[in-house]
C-alpha cells in the first residue's frame, strides 16, 4: 500500500531534503498517527490532518492511495 504524506508550513523540515511530498510504502494498515510516527513527526505534534481533502482524526486508518495532508495546529490570541 502506498499513501503520500504532505506536510506544510514549518512542518516541512521532516521532509527528506528537496522533497515537497513523501511516499511511504506501507505493508500493514496504520493509522494516521501512526504513520506520522513512521515518518519522523514528534509524538507531540498535534496537527490538523486532511486525508484527500476530508478532515480527519489522527485515529483515522489510511488506505492504498490516500493523501496526507499535515498541517500545523491553530492557536487563536
Amino acid at each position: 500500500m502506498q499513501v503520500r504524506v504532505k506536510p506544510v508550513s514549518y512542518l516541512k523540515k521532516y521532509l527528506p531534503e528537496g522533497e515537497k511530498v513523501m511516499v511511504k510504502e506501507l505493508t500493514a494498515p496504520v493509522t494516521v498517527a501512526e504513520l506520522l510516527a513512521l515518518c519522523g513527526f514528534p509524538e507531540e505534534l498535534q496537527p490538523l490532518v486532511t486525508v484527500n481533502g476530508r478532515r480527519k482524526k489522527l485515529d483515522y486508518r489510511v488506505a492504498d492511495g490516500d493523501e496526507i495532508l499535515i498541517a500545523p495546529p491553530a492557536a487563536g490570541g
